[in-house]
């Protein structure tokens, strides 16, 4: 059996970004926080998502990043999409963050 060649930078972002869902999901469930709380969290995951995905844009090789055999490639269009992915889900965070605070809800 052949083991693949794995790029962790390639698919770290992702994998920020699920355990922050995941922490705020336990942190909602468990221990109720206010909504400051849980916004933190996923802003806090947002960032370093984002801080991530810069240091891609320099440090990959786009010829030779991927991941999973090959499943995942990693190219400068790549990386400029998931720019563009974390800013709309940060400018949504934003909205919802205001929204929810002014509901006074959960």
């Amino acid at each position: 059996m052949i083991t693949p060649e794995i790029s962790w930078l390639s698919v770290f972002p992702e994998i920020i970004l699920a355990v922050g869902a995941g922490a705020v999901l336990v942190a909602d469930v468990q221990w109720k926080p206010p909504t400051r709380v849980l916004g933190t969290v996923a802003a806090g995951a947002v960032v370093f998502a984002a801080a991530l995905t810069g240091v891609q844009w320099f440090a990959v090789d786009p010829l030779t990043a991927s991941a999973f055999s090959g499943l995942i490639h990693l190219d400068g269009l790549a990386v400029f999409a998931r720019f563009a992915l974390l800013a709309v889900t940060g400018a949504g965070l934003l909205t919802a963050w205001r929204y929810f605070e002014g509901l006074g809800r959960r």
